[in-house]
């Protein structure tokens, strides 16, 4: 795929695709975010992601593929991790005060 972990890439595209089970065509319908549903079954969300550092043409690929997740889901995890770090920031300062 030549894509880069930890590199910052651009969404430029994000559609749903598959096969239109009346006409037969291959279809391409146009999502508004990542978390929009995919209303046809049997139709796979797609992403093209660009970064003019790596590539020189957007690269297309699944958010699975790549790992992609949420901003919401990096700060609960991030969250996750800070709050022990809280406490013993508490507990260090709380007998540095003594």
């Amino acid at each position: 795929l030549n894509i880069w972990v930890d590199a910052g890439y651009e969404i430029v595209a994000l559609y749903a695709q598959g096969v239109n089970p009346q006409s037969g065509e291959l279809e391409r319908l146009p999502l508004d975010t990542l978390s929009d549903p995919v209303r046809n079954s049997g139709y796979t969300r797609y992403i093209q992601v660009f970064s003019p550092k790596y590539h020189s043409a957007p690269v297309l690929v699944t958010p699975e593929e790549i790992g992609l997740i949420t901003i919401k889901a990096e700060l609960q995890e991030a969250m996750l991790l800070a709050i022990p770090g809280f406490f013993w920031v508490f507990v260090a300062s709380a007998f540095a005060s003594n």
